[in-house]
Protein backbone atom coordinates (compact mmCIF):
# COMPACT_ATOMS: atom_id res chain seq x y z
CA UNK A 1 0.00 0.00 0.00
CA UNK A 2 2.57 2.69 1.05
CA UNK A 3 4.50 1.62 -2.33
CA UNK A 4 1.50 2.15 -4.61
CA UNK A 5 0.57 5.63 -2.52
CA UNK A 6 4.67 6.86 -3.28
CA UNK A 7 4.29 5.92 -6.99
CA UNK A 8 0.91 7.93 -7.05
CA UNK A 9 2.62 10.84 -5.19
CA UNK A 10 5.67 10.49 -7.53
CA UNK A 11 3.44 10.88 -10.47
CA UNK A 12 1.50 13.85 -9.40
CA UNK A 13 4.53 15.73 -8.24
CA UNK A 14 5.38 15.43 -12.60
CA UNK A 15 2.15 16.85 -13.50
CA UNK A 16 2.47 20.19 -15.02
CA UNK A 17 -0.98 20.69 -14.87
CA UNK A 18 -1.35 19.42 -11.17
CA UNK A 19 0.97 22.33 -10.04
CA UNK A 20 -0.60 24.97 -11.89
CA UNK A 21 -3.92 24.28 -10.71
CA UNK A 22 -2.35 24.02 -7.05
CA UNK A 23 -0.19 27.33 -7.91
CA UNK A 24 -3.59 29.00 -8.51
CA UNK A 25 -5.07 27.64 -5.45
CA UNK A 26 -2.64 28.89 -3.15
CA UNK A 27 -1.60 32.14 -4.68
CA UNK A 28 -5.99 32.94 -4.23
CA UNK A 29 -5.32 31.92 -0.61
CA UNK A 30 -2.89 33.95 0.15
CA UNK A 31 -3.88 36.81 -2.62
CA UNK A 32 -0.40 36.65 -3.95
CA UNK A 33 0.62 36.97 -7.43
CA UNK A 34 -2.62 39.20 -7.85
CA UNK A 35 -1.85 42.30 -10.59
CA UNK A 36 -5.54 43.33 -10.00
CA UNK A 37 -4.99 46.69 -8.85
CA UNK A 38 -8.92 46.24 -7.49
CA UNK A 39 -8.60 43.78 -5.52
CA UNK A 40 -5.13 43.57 -4.22
CA UNK A 41 -5.21 46.15 -2.16
CA UNK A 42 -2.92 48.60 -3.63
CA UNK A 43 -5.71 50.97 -5.16
CA UNK A 44 -7.54 51.16 -1.57
CA UNK A 45 -3.84 52.15 -0.03
CA UNK A 46 -3.34 55.11 -2.81
CA UNK A 47 -6.57 56.13 -1.94
CA UNK A 48 -6.45 56.04 1.73
CA UNK A 49 -2.72 58.04 1.95
CA UNK A 50 -3.00 60.09 -1.64
CA UNK A 51 -2.17 63.17 0.66
CA UNK A 52 1.04 61.81 1.66
CA UNK A 53 2.76 61.56 -1.33
CA UNK A 54 4.33 64.10 -3.33
CA UNK A 55 6.77 62.65 -5.10
CA UNK A 56 5.52 58.95 -6.84
CA UNK A 57 8.41 56.36 -8.12
CA UNK A 58 7.06 53.58 -11.20
CA UNK A 59 9.92 51.22 -11.11
CA UNK A 60 9.06 49.05 -14.21
CA UNK A 61 6.27 51.65 -15.51
CA UNK A 62 5.53 49.32 -18.81
CA UNK A 63 3.27 51.20 -20.98
CA UNK A 64 2.16 53.84 -18.01
CA UNK A 65 -0.90 52.24 -17.35
CA UNK A 66 -0.01 52.52 -13.04
CA UNK A 67 1.29 56.18 -13.67
CA UNK A 68 -1.68 56.94 -15.21
CA UNK A 69 -3.73 55.68 -12.44
CA UNK A 70 -1.46 57.23 -9.69
CA UNK A 71 -1.45 60.50 -11.09
CA UNK A 72 -5.12 60.60 -11.99
CA UNK A 73 -6.21 60.10 -8.41
CA UNK A 74 -2.65 62.55 -6.91
CA UNK A 75 -2.61 65.34 -9.58
CA UNK A 76 -0.16 67.31 -7.42
CA UNK A 77 2.15 64.38 -7.07
CA UNK A 78 5.70 64.37 -9.21
CA UNK A 79 6.03 60.95 -10.62
CA UNK A 80 9.04 59.26 -11.95
CA UNK A 81 8.59 56.31 -14.36
CA UNK A 82 11.49 54.00 -15.54
CA UNK A 83 10.94 51.36 -18.01
CA UNK A 84 13.86 49.75 -19.35
CA UNK A 85 12.56 47.87 -22.51
CA UNK A 86 13.65 50.40 -25.47
CA UNK A 87 10.41 49.07 -27.24
CA UNK A 88 8.04 49.58 -24.36
CA UNK A 89 9.58 52.88 -23.35
CA UNK A 90 8.70 54.07 -27.01
CA UNK A 91 5.07 52.82 -26.39
CA UNK A 92 5.23 54.77 -23.17
CA UNK A 93 6.41 58.02 -24.71
CA UNK A 94 3.29 57.94 -26.78
CA UNK A 95 1.20 58.49 -23.76
CA UNK A 96 0.23 61.85 -22.95
CA UNK A 97 1.17 62.97 -19.39
CA UNK A 98 1.20 66.12 -17.59
CA UNK A 99 4.38 67.68 -17.10
CA UNK A 100 4.21 66.35 -13.04
CA UNK A 101 5.24 62.83 -15.17
CA UNK A 102 9.36 62.39 -16.49
CA UNK A 103 10.10 59.20 -18.27
CA UNK A 104 13.34 57.54 -18.40
CA UNK A 105 14.38 54.30 -20.16
CA UNK A 106 16.52 53.23 -17.85
CA UNK A 107 15.95 50.33 -15.16
CA UNK A 108 16.48 51.08 -11.47
CA UNK A 109 18.74 48.61 -9.00
CA UNK A 110 20.43 48.57 -6.18
CA UNK A 111 24.22 48.76 -8.22
CA UNK A 112 25.21 50.99 -11.12
CA UNK A 113 25.43 47.49 -13.78
CA UNK A 114 24.09 46.57 -17.09
CA UNK A 115 22.02 43.23 -17.00
CA UNK A 116 20.20 41.15 -19.51
CA UNK A 117 16.46 41.60 -19.86
CA UNK A 118 14.38 39.23 -20.68
CA UNK A 119 11.43 40.06 -23.27
CA UNK A 120 8.25 38.05 -23.53
CA UNK A 121 6.97 39.95 -25.68
CA UNK A 122 6.48 43.47 -26.65
CA UNK A 123 4.91 45.48 -23.83
CA UNK A 124 4.81 42.81 -21.65
CA UNK A 125 4.43 42.88 -17.97
CA UNK A 126 6.72 40.07 -17.54
CA UNK A 127 9.40 41.22 -19.11
CA UNK A 128 11.76 41.37 -16.62
CA UNK A 129 15.76 41.19 -15.52
CA UNK A 130 14.34 37.67 -14.27
CA UNK A 131 14.04 34.96 -16.78
CA UNK A 132 10.63 33.81 -16.38
CA UNK A 133 9.70 29.98 -16.74
CA UNK A 134 7.34 31.18 -19.65
CA UNK A 135 6.10 28.53 -21.88
CA UNK A 136 6.13 30.48 -24.76
CA UNK A 137 9.01 29.95 -27.30
CA UNK A 138 8.96 33.57 -28.42
CA UNK A 139 11.01 34.51 -25.43
CA UNK A 140 14.20 36.62 -26.59
CA UNK A 141 16.43 38.68 -24.23
CA UNK A 142 17.54 42.25 -24.91
CA UNK A 143 20.37 44.40 -23.04
CA UNK A 144 19.43 46.68 -20.83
Amino acid sequence: MRNIAKKIISFLSKSELLYRFSKKIIDYHRNENNCEIETNGELDFIKKNKKEFKTIFDVGANIGEWTRLASGIMPEARIYSFEPSKNTFEALLKENFSNKVSLYNIGLGERNEIKDFFTHINNSTLNSVFSRDIKDDGSKQDGA
